[in-house]
């Protein structure tokens, strides 16, 4: 697969036309436990996998500085652009 192809296809597994939510709330009590609660104001996030950003928005909703991270730079420009979007 070439790098254009790989973007293509990640940006149209990334694509969202809705708002972000998340999507498991086991998933979510999880994290919020391990994060130290609700509210991750002035905390400091490395999002490792961030795929399309839906931790991303939500975590920087919550008030989290997050730095996502993916194996391919073009998922990472399509999660800033998809959490800008959601954000604005």
């Amino acid at each position: 697969m070439t790098l254009a192809q790989e973007r293509d296809f990640w940006t149209q597994c990334t694509a969202h036309t809705a708002p972000y939510i998340f999507y498991d709330d086991t998933e979510y009590r999880l994290l919020m436990g391990l994060l130290g609660g609700e509210s991750l104001r002035g905390r400091q996030v490395l999002e490792m996998g961030c795929g399309g950003g839906v931790w991303t928005a939500n975590l920087t909703r919550l008030g989290a500085e997050v730095y996502p991270f993916d194996l391919s730079s073009s998922i990472v420009l399509q999660t800033h652009q998809n959490v800008a979007s959601t954000l604005c």
